[in-house]
């Protein structure tokens, strides 16, 4: 699974906030944007808001932290 350039450069500049590191632990691990929003349970618009640095609503925190979990 390969990521676009935009989508690497974001998460290697980005913040270090918890969508950002599931995006940096998702592209490690190879697992691609559809595959995070459905074990999430959101959208792909959403999952690349987070790759970016935007905050996780509190409705996703806890599948995104148990998915980071998941991923070390």
């Amino acid at each position: 699974m390969t990521y676009y350039k935009k989508t690497k450069a974001a998460l290697a500049s980005s913040p270090r906030t918890q969508g950002v590191q599931l995006g940096r632990l998702a592209m490690k691990k190879d697992y691609s944007v559809a595959q995070i929003a459905e074990l999430t349970g959101a959208t792909r618009p959403t999952i690349y808001k987070w790759f970016r640095g935007g905050t996780v609503s509190p409705a996703y925190r806890a599948a995104v932290a148990s998915l980071i979990l998941y991923l070390k």
